[in-house]
């Protein structure tokens, strides 16, 4: 069935930044702990990931990478790298630094502990 001819057809911002490999957000997790509790962690992320997509379904989790020393997250919305980055901090203490690119388009949170 086609869409009516009036109906503009596209892909959502958020779905574009998967499609293109664009994220909003990167989450570095490094540290002993975050080697030693990467699944618990990390489930702590997908839960914060599915409370907010059902208020926004913007806000989502693209990828999630591990590394030697540790996890990346990437995320298609900057508040919801926020929101992340704030939990983990709540929930586990650590160290947590933000920094936005210079254009203010591209979050980085990074937590240790």
């Amino acid at each position: 069935m086609k869409a009516p001819a009036n109906i503009a057809s596209g892909r959502c911002p958020s779905c574009t930044r998967v499609y293109q490999k664009t994220p909003a957000g990167y989450i570095m997790l490094h540290g002993d702990f975050v080697l030693d509790h990467r699944n618990e962690i990390l489930s702590l992320i997908h839960h914060i990931e599915t409370r907010e997509r059902v208020l926004d379904p913007l806000k989502r989790i693209m990828w999630v990478e591990y590394q030697q020393e540790g996890v990346i997250v990437t995320t298609a919305d900057i508040p919801l790298t926020h929101v992340i980055g704030e939990a983990l901090l709540r929930a586990y203490k650590g160290d947590l630094d933000y920094h936005f690119n210079e254009a203010k388009v591209l979050l980085f949170v990074c937590w240790k502990r």
